[in-house]
């Protein structure tokens, strides 16, 4: 299986959707050592999100592949917080986490290879107080905000964009714990 947005999912038939794993640049067709392309079996999108609604919370899917899924050096399994133990520590003012992405990079274009950065999470009173007001909406109690002051989305990367990635931390030699994407 395989987490994203839900919003990216909403509507979607699984028989449309291919999932790529292990990839490095954004070119679909290139293939890559560890590269690792599957259909997708089913789409189980949480419930309470409700796109059309306007309920933004809850914005996660999970793909069933069609096909296992392969371990290897650069794909690898996530501990999804699921039931939220760690969520006040983790996701705490200041905390840093990874995301990664293809997205629009600091010249206005798609990178063509894969993107990482880190975010500071930042307290849901500040990101609110520093947003325009039409961005309320996405910041709900399912969702947090990271990154850093700059530009009309004042909390983003200073390299590129990355709205649908998932947010990654690293902690005490424990696996690498993963928080799903918000819109933002």
């Amino acid at each position: 299986m395989a987490c994203t947005a839900g919003h990216c999912v909403w509507k979607v038939s699984p028989g449309t959707l291919r999932v790529a794993l292990g990839k490095y640049y954004r070119d679909f067709n290139k293939q890559q050592d560890f590269t690792q392309i599957r259909d997708v079996k089913e789409i189980v999108i949480q419930p309470a999100y409700q796109d059309l609604g306007g309920n933004y919370g809850s914005d996660i899917a999970v793909l069933l592949m069609a096909s296992p899924i392969e371990f290897s050096p650069v794909v690898r399994p996530l501990c999804i917080d699921w039931e939220l133990d760690h969520m006040s520590t983790d996701l705490a003012d200041g905390n840093f986490g990874t995301v990664a992405g293809w997205g629009v990079n600091e010249n206005d274009t798609f990178s063509e290879s894969l993107r990482f950065t880190e975010l500071q999470v930042v307290s849901d009173k500040k990101c609110l107080s520093e947003q325009p007001r039409d961005f309320k909406k996405y910041v709900t109690y399912t969702s947090f905000c990271a990154g850093y002051r700059n530009g009309l989305l004042m909390y983003k990367s200073p390299c590129v964009t990355y709205h649908d990635s998932g947010y990654i931390m690293e902690q005490d030699r424990r696996p690498q714990k993963g928080y799903p994407p918000s819109p933002f």
